[in-house]
């Protein structure tokens, strides 16, 4: 494989530009004086175990691969900066601590992986050097089965729903931290207050899925009405740390959240391994029903899964309702839902509205022990909008939980095509009277941009609907179009 070795002392205030079709191969030791700017681009940008980089000035990597070798020294006051615009980015830093300044600057996400140019250490991790900052612009760092760490007196700035740690984060000191992780959309941070010892430990990483498969939501203080079914974050602490420290989680609603309607009532629950427990937060929340953190009342010493909870009802952290959708069919709305515990429930009730805001029951369907699947028809719906709601009344504590809504619009069948649920935080169903398998159907934004397509099969078709943002859109499918709510 073609190799350009630098053997170079890059003097102040010049540019240089360095562009290889293969490897930029750098063995020896280097200096990028303050004020030089240097571009690297090309496949692999390889620092061996003979390489001793001292950045004072600005270094644009813009090369496909960059790997460290095990001993490679890579300092300096100066910035690293990860930018190519085409194309995502791979790091193999073996673990090496880059006391350098770093920014993430690439639409296309940064990767953290294994690469076959050199020597490795068995992992990956990319490790921030004490007194350099990691900067986020644009693009996630993607760590896979690999960690960021933060070491003591490392720091980052610009973290946002654009720019984060998709993945694992380590936190090394004794300061205050907050983890800027995220999933693939979204940052969704988490805090912890300052541990005591500078060799203290803290990981994190944040899970945009249903805690209940691992950690059963149904299991919880009396104190608690529900428990989050949408996020949870795995925190732990290295074993050679002994530090409690709080815990302040945070929201993003309705999106990753549910529907938050009295932020008073959040707290912040722990899985102990048998249980959520409620760690307080009463006074501690800042923010609205949108965005904002709540803080466990005590410091903690158990770590583990955490997510959010709530003490009341008018929280809806989504209950133990699968599926809930709509159809209308010769003027009644079919309703249907499947229910995912059979630990205890009285009875559930149907709620509806004309216009989300003011709601009836209009049915109490008694709850069966091993069933999953219930179904409802109303017999009188409105003209044209209906919001339907489900109550969840439990059997052993009385306390009731609130489902998602859905909108059914009656006269959305006149096409003989519906969607359900509408609105939606991910999956649709496009159901018709007719088969319309290889008919293409188009989502469209307010600026009417395609934003996804596909075809149709059969009489129901599943989306995924989870990577578009929240907002409105429209569902067309040749000239019938329906409108679309994101949440």
């Amino acid at each position: 494989m073609k190799k350009l070795h630098i053997f170079l002392l890059f003097c102040a205030l010049n540019y240089h530009s360095i562009a290889q079709t293969n490897q930029f191969y750098i063995d020896t030791t280097v200096t990028i004086s303050a004020g030089t700017i240097v571009n690297s681009a090309g496949s692999d940008l390889i620092l061996d175990s003979k390489a001793a980089i001292s950045n004072q000035g600005t270094w644009t990597v813009q090369n496909n691969n960059t790997a460290l070798s095990i001993s490679s020294l890579l300092n300096g006051t100066g910035n690293i900066i990860f930018n190519n615009s085409s194309n995502s980015q791979t790091i193999d830093a073996n673990g090496d601590s880059i006391a350098c300044n770093i920014s993430i600057n690439n639409p296309n996400n940064v990767n953290l992986n294994t690469l076959s140019t050199v020597t490795g250490a068995g992992n990956n991790n990319l490790s921030i050097g004490g007194g350099s900052t990691l900067t986020f612009t644009s693009g996630q760092i993607i760590t896979n089965s690999s960690e960021v760490i933060f070491n003591a007196g490392s720091s980052y700035s610009g973290a946002s729903n654009a720019s984060h740690i998709y993945g694992t984060c380590v936190k090394v000191g004794n300061s205050a931290f907050t983890f800027p992780v995220g999933d693939a959309d979204s940052l969704r941070a988490v805090g912890i207050s300052a541990p005591a010892l500078s060799t203290d430990s803290f990981t994190c990483q944040y899970f945009f899925s249903n805690p209940n498969a691992l950690y059963n939501v149904s299991s919880h203080d009396v104190s608690l009405s529900g428990v989050s079914q949408r996020e949870y974050w795995l925190i732990s602490r290295g074993s050679s740390s002994t530090s409690p420290v709080k815990v302040t989680l945070s929201w993003l609603a309705p999106g990753h959240s549910g529907i938050l309607n009295n932020i008073s009532d959040l707290r912040v629950a722990h899985w102990d391994g048998n249980s959520w427990n409620d760690l307080g937060g009463s006074g501690t929340q800042t923010g609205n029903t949108s965005t904002g953190t709540v803080t466990t009342s005590s410091p903690v010493s158990s770590f583990s899964p955490f997510t959010l909870a709530t003490t009341s009802i008018v929280n809806v952290l989504p209950i133990h309702i699968i599926d809930f959708v709509g159809e209308p069919k010769n003027g009644n709305v079919f309703i249907h839902w499947t229910y995912a515990n059979n630990a205890g429930n009285q009875n559930f009730e149907l709620m509806r509205s004309k216009d989300g805001t003011t709601w009836s029951t209009i049915s109490t369907v008694p709850f069966v022990i091993g069933q999953s699947n219930y179904d409802f028809v109303d017999n009188d719906p409105y003209p044209s909008l209906n919001y339907y709601q489900l109550k969840e009344i439990d059997g052993n504590t009385g306390q009731m939980l609130l489902s998602s809504v859905i909108l059914v619009q009656l006269n959305s069948s006149d096409n003989g095509i519906w969607v359900s649920p509408n609105p939606t935080y991910d999956l649709i169903k496009i159901r018709s009277t007719a088969d319309l398998t290889n008919n293409a159907y188009y989502v469209i934004d307010l600026n009417g941009k395609i934003v996804m397509n596909g075809l149709l099969t059969g009489f129901t078709t599943t989306v995924d609907m989870n990577h578009l943002l929240q907002g409105t859109y429209y569902l067309k499918i040749g000239n019938k179009i329906q409108k679309l709510l994101k949440l």
